[in-house]
């Protein structure tokens, strides 16, 4: 009988710990369901910031360059070029929020190996996406500028390079967010283009 009543007794001082971790848990997978995040430090809470900034931009970038590429398969001239004017804009604002994010990319730092190298190849991929965005933005002047038609072709593959750039740099922004457990719309990133 002894014996009964303390297995009883383990059982009864067993089972809050088990109903308080079990409590954690959906709680967990509540906030997981209902969209909380976790809170984030002073640094993290400014990179995510600055992150949404440039995809909000490079979204733009991306659908104007969609535009431009429906157009050209449409054969729609004029529509290419006024697309290719609104893409220059775009490409413009993408120099501009990749500087700022490369900016605030110089306070981001971390102890561990794996993760510094996560960081320099961002840091990479960062500075590629503004050569890119500069070189759209450049060459859609000249293009734009030289003729008084300009040619639909050069707009329509300077369109399929900035998404192409902006495609592989949401790939490595991917990998640096989740390496800094920094939560961003788990949808992801998809080209207009490719829908």
């Amino acid at each position: 009988m002894r014996r009964i009543a303390g297995c009883c007794v383990l059982v009864m001082m067993a089972a809050p710990l088990t109903g308080s971790s079990l409590h954690a848990q959906q709680t967990r997978e509540q906030a997981m369901i209902f969209g909380e995040e976790p809170v984030l430090d002073p640094m993290r809470k400014t990179l995510k910031a600055e992150v949404l900034v440039l995809r909000d931009t490079l979204y733009a970038v991306d659908a104007v360059s969609a535009r431009l590429v429906r157009a050209k398969v449409g054969g729609q001239p004029s529509v290419v070029i006024s697309s290719a004017r609104s893409l220059r804009v775009e490409c413009s604002r993408a120099v501009r929020a990749a500087t700022v994010m490369r900016g605030q990319m110089a306070v981001v730092g971390t102890n561990d190996a794996r993760g510094k190298g996560v960081i320099a190849d961002y840091n990479k991929s960062l500075d590629e996406l503004k050569r890119s965005m500069l070189s759209c933005d450049k060459s859609l002047e000249t293009a734009l500028s030289s003729l008084t038609t300009p040619e639909v072709d050069p707009l329509f593959r300077l369109a399929l390079a900035s998404a192409d750039a902006v495609k592989k740099y949401e790939a490595q922004l991917s990998v640096l967010l989740k390496t800094l457990q920094i939560p961003v719309d788990p949808k992801g990133f998809r080209s207009a283009i490719e829908m």
